[in-house]
């Protein structure tokens, strides 16, 4: 899951929001997909660096062992965002 903490509230990229957890905290959650490009992506860089998006990370793995990062998130056990 990735948090942005901004005006706009709390942001779910790639899986369907939690609307319970986002009424908590008061924002609404929204299910959308982009294309990317580099003024989006720096728009998210500037937020990383800023402190304003937290990215929960489960693991990270070097590219040789990309295999074993593929099977770890088939298995569906994981929360936080598997790296390679």
């Amino acid at each position: 899951m990735v948090r942005a903490q901004a005006e706009w509230g709390l942001v779910s990229t790639v899986s369907l929001p939690d609307t319970k957890r986002g009424q908590g905290v008061g924002a609404i959650g929204k299910h959308f997909a982009v294309c990317s490009d580099g003024t989006r992506l720096s728009v998210i860089v500037s937020l990383y660096e800023s402190g304003g998006l937290i990215i929960d990370m489960n693991s990270v793995y070097p590219l040789a062992r990309a295999s074993e990062a593929m099977a770890r998130g088939m298995a569906r056990h994981v929360r936080g965002k598997i790296v390679i």
